[in-house]
């Protein structure tokens, strides 16, 4: 039941899912490292997005968030101790071709931050 592979795992971390961590586990504090590796999970994420720059190039918005998930591999015992969460702040551009650009700066509660880059292209 704890021993899975590899590619059945989520990592908690990155770009996707908690703001603030590294995709890979290995890359965190050690505290948390083994709250980033599960196969099952409940994530939620608030942001809020303030205007800043609007024209016929590009939207712009400043952002502020908050991450939270709990990780476990078996669905029905899931821990409250294996939470993690991250916030932080960023710029989002949207340009006329409905291309979007998130840059955001992810803090955590150990004292670390991390670079996230998102995009999101609609055709």
């Amino acid at each position: 039941e704890n021993l899975s592979l590899d590619f059945e795992n989520l990592y908690l971390g990155g770009d996707d899912f908690v703001r603030g961590y590294d995709p890979n586990p290995q890359n965190n504090p050690l505290e948390v490292s083994d709250y980033l590796k599960f196969r099952n999970m409940i994530f939620q994420s608030i942001q809020l997005e303030i205007p800043i720059n609007k024209n016929k190039y590009f939207n712009s918005n400043f952002i502020l968030f908050n991450d939270v998930a709990i990780g476990s591999n078996n669905y029905k015992k899931i821990n409250i101790k294996h939470k993690i969460t991250g916030h932080g702040f960023g710029i989002s551009v949207t340009t006329i071709y409905q291309m979007r650009f998130d840059i955001c700066v992810g803090l955590n509660k150990y004292g670390t931050y991390k670079m996230h880059f998102m995009k999101d292209i609609n055709f």
